[in-house]
């Protein structure tokens, strides 16, 4: 019994010590990512709590106006694309092509090694072809 109670004790003031996720803030700048997305420019700023959230502001120029694009963030970087970690809500631009989104998203901790791609929508493809592209770390 004293040895339950001694490893329990133990383990207590572990707990104490385990290491714990530091906030943190990235900015990126979107840069665009084929010749369909020439004109589009802008910033990212992700503001990671610590706790797994992070949020997202995005503020994008020159996108086709009044439309829809999809979003997400992947593991590699614009040079070295990679797969999917999570998709990010649809942004749309207004009748000048400007796009804003704020929001916050429980996904855990950012990859390693990450970017964020803005791609076209299309009813019949879904997501086509990228517009942009922003290293986020």
């Amino acid at each position: 019994m004293k040895n339950v109670l001694a490893l329990a004790a133990l383990a207590l003031s572990f707990a104490g010590c385990a290491p714990t996720a530091q906030p943190m803030s990235i900015d990126a700048t979107f840069a665009p990512a084929s010749p369909l997305g020439a004109k589009v420019s802008g910033q990212a700023r992700l503001n990671n709590a610590g706790d797994g959230t992070t949020t997202y502001q995005l503020t994008l120029q020159g996108l086709p106006a009044s439309a829809t694009f999809g979003m997400g963030v992947y593991n590699g970087s614009c040079t070295n694309q990679g797969d999917l970690k999570y998709a990010l809500p649809n942004l749309s631009s207004d009748s000048s092509g400007n796009a804003t989104l704020e929001v916050a998203l429980k996904t855990g901790s950012l990859p390693i090694r990450a970017y964020i791609n803005v791609h076209q929508r299309s009813a019949e493809t879904g997501l086509g072809a990228a517009l942009a592209c922003a290293n986020i770390r």
